[in-house]
């Protein structure tokens, strides 16, 4: 051990108030927001291969979410089971090779047209027609149902409109549209309109509701497109919207209960043929020409992320219960788009100023948040009234930050390589005459709060005597920076990680021990630099990670890695919730990954900064998480199982 000696000097005197510090010109301020809101969730980039089939006329989910079935262009009707983990089944196969076909929602139906013009209803359950309509010669074009299934539309290329009652079977309403042929019909979700879509770039939306016949008892709605033929139509689950969409690659989201200018979609490069929302009504997809599948939120329209891996147009889809895609192509490929992860909106947000947030610590009753970064970001706040208690200058940049077991010391460190230690009782602050050889990117307490260990980027590691001034040791070992420290539950260990993310070289991982300094583990297996470490509930496991994007779940007995957690970008910031439950991964995208420890699967994310998520905690006690980024804002969310 090294017996270095340091001396506080009083940088401000104990009777120093903290209303009395410098404050920031550019206040951050806490913002509550709506913890109600639903962030709609994303889509794997990559799909999974259900088949391989001629053209699908049409895709549909069983009542009880346990099949998916398919029509294809030849007449057989297909199904899987909702695991997907084997092949597909054969329910049925029509003796003539339809021109068109479409399934009812829940799949139970089947009604497709000849090219002699008969339309023919199935009952998939029994395998028995439930009625054949020869009535016309014509060419029927398109089929729809309605949500409930008690409607059928049928157009045909004469541009005649048919609707049956589906139990009777009998016409209940026929449509003449005189412009030119029709390109698409939609009902509304309570079955109440018809939405037809002509070549003539018109869309007419009957009220069918009362009455018969051929003539409608009102005038329909209209629509006119400017600039291309109406190529989809789909009403939202709610019935508020109706959205067109043409040749061109547009897309229009039309109000029906409110008269303004419909809300414009950003483009395909190609035509959209195929809309889709899920069950509620949260998302839309929508598929063009080239196979790309684009994914909108219906709350703002914005798209979400755009998808391609179809080779040719998408000619029908259907989210499952699951927050699944489901998408078929007219290169035959049926393929299902994973759910990313459920994603979280926070529920608050500490916002109003630019600098990035680096660190950010709870006091031990997590009545109390410091939050710290570059440009002498130095704050403190009061989680209880939700008021800014101080912002201060600090350090250059502040680092890394600690409360004392009790929690009347705040320790903190940055790039001047000294420690502040501020009384939280009375505002004083402390800072260390002697100072590491380079910025402290680590300290941690011990459970006693008597004694305080810290890291610098020199690869120096420091033990000091709280309230003596006393440096009790001084360990070198680490060749490269060191970026995170961390003393076992039983406090028997010290584990301490870093490297050099700006060489590329591997990651260091050393375990010491605390009482003796001894080197105890080099534990190889990072490739890249190590920033972050924490211990499992159990406190026989701790998990560390890397810039490379791994997570690495070790054995603290043995030293083995048991498992790594990849992502596909470099991670920073880890975190254990108070029950053990949940690991936080915070990602250079800046969404925090949520990780269930009893299985290791991700089930969800908290999605909000705009960029790198730099440190997280959670609230002891509680299952809020606090996160710090480089869009320099804290968020804060409910995060846990």
């Amino acid at each position: 051990m090294i017996g270095d000696r340091f001396e506080f000097s009083a940088v401000l005197l104990a009777a120093c108030l903290w209303g009395q510090f410098t404050v920031a010109d550019d206040l951050p301020t806490y913002q509550a927001l709506d913890a109600n809101v639903r962030v709609p969730t994303r889509l794997r980039n990559t799909p999974q291969m259900l088949s391989r089939f001629p053209t699908t006329f049409s895709i549909a989910m069983s009542a009880n979410h346990q099949h998916i079935r398919i029509v294809d262009i030849d007449g057989r009707v297909s199904q899987w089971s909702a695991g997907r983990s084997s092949g597909s089944e054969l329910v049925t196969e029509i003796d003539s090779e339809p021109g068109c076909a479409v399934l009812s929602r829940d799949a139970t139906l089947l009604a497709f047209a000849d090219p002699d013009g008969t339309v023919t209803l199935l009952d998939l359950e029994t395998n028995q027609i439930k009625f054949r309509d020869v009535s016309t010669s014509d060419r029927t074009v398109t089929l729809s149902f309605s949500a409930n299934s008690a409607l059928l539309a049928g157009v045909t290329d004469a541009g005649e409109v048919r609707l049956w009652d589906v139990r009777s079977g009998k016409v209940i309403r026929e449509l003449t549209v005189e412009q030119s042929p029709v390109q698409t019909i939609a009902f509304s979700p309570n079955a109440e309109k018809l939405a037809i879509a002509s070549h003539s770039r018109e869309v007419k939306l009957h009220d069918i509701r009362a009455g018969g016949g051929s003539r409608p008892t009102t005038e329909p709605q209209l629509f006119e497109i400017e600039r291309s033929r109406v190529t989809a139509l789909a009403f939202s689950p709610d019935g508020d919207h109706l959205v067109i969409a043409a040749a061109d690659g547009t897309a229009a989201v039309h109000d029906l209960m409110e008269a303004r200018e419909p809300i414009a979609l950003g483009t395909h490069p190609f035509a959209i043929w195929s809309v889709a929302f899920d069950p509620g009504g949260q998302r839309m997809a929508t598929g063009s020409w080239d196979g790309t599948i684009k994914l909108w939120d219906t709350a703002t329209w914005r798209e979400i992320q755009s998808l391609k891996t179809h080779e040719e147009s998408v000619a029908a889809m259907v989210f499952d219960s699951e927050n699944g895609l489901i998408s078929a192509g007219l290169d035959g490929r049926l393929l299902y788009w994973l759910p990313e992860v459920r994603s979280i909106a926070p529920f608050a947000v500490i916002d109003g100023r630019s600098d990035s947030v680096w660190t950010i610590a709870y006091s031990p009753d997590g009545k109390k948040l410091f939050v710290g970064g570059p440009k002498t970001r130095f704050e403190l706040w009061d989680m209880e009234s939700k008021k800014l208690i101080f912002s201060r200058e600090g350090h250059p940049t502040t680092r890394c930050a600690a409360f004392s077991p009790g929690g009347k010391i705040l320790a903190t460190g940055g790039d001047t390589g000294k420690i502040f230690l501020d009384n939280i009782s009375d505002g004083s602050t402390r800072e260390t005459q002697q100072r590491h050889r380079g910025a402290v990117s680590s300290v941690v307490f011990t459970k006693d709060g008597k004694t305080l260990v810290s890291g610098c980027d020199a690869g120096l590691v420091k033990v000091w005597d709280v309230e003596s001034g006393e440096v009790k040791a001084t360990w070198r070992e680490h060749k490269q920076q060191i970026y995170c420290a961390i003393i076992s539950p039983d406090e028997r260990l010290l584990i301490t990680g870093g490297g050099n993310w700006t060489t590329g070289d591997p990651g260091e991982l050393i375990v010491w021990d605390l009482k003796t300094g001894e080197v105890r583990a080099k534990i190889k297996g990072h490739k890249l630099a190590v920033w972050t470490i924490v211990f499992t509930s159990d406190g026989k496991h701790f998990a560390s990670s890397d810039s490379s994007g791994a997570v690495k779940v070790w054995n603290l007995e043995t030293f083995e890695e048991e498992r790594t957690l990849q992502h596909e970008m470099w991670v920073r910031a880890l975190a254990m919730s108070p029950d053990g439950n949940t690991m936080a991964v915070g990602r250079g995208d800046g969404s925090v990954r949520l990780w269930d420890t009893t299985t290791w699967t991700q089930y969800a994310s908290c999605d909000g900064h705009d960029s790198f998520t730099f440190w997280i905690q959670y609230a002891p006690g509680s299952n809020t998480l606090a996160t710090g980024g480089n869009d320099g804002t804290v968020r804060l969310w409910r995060a846990a199982r």
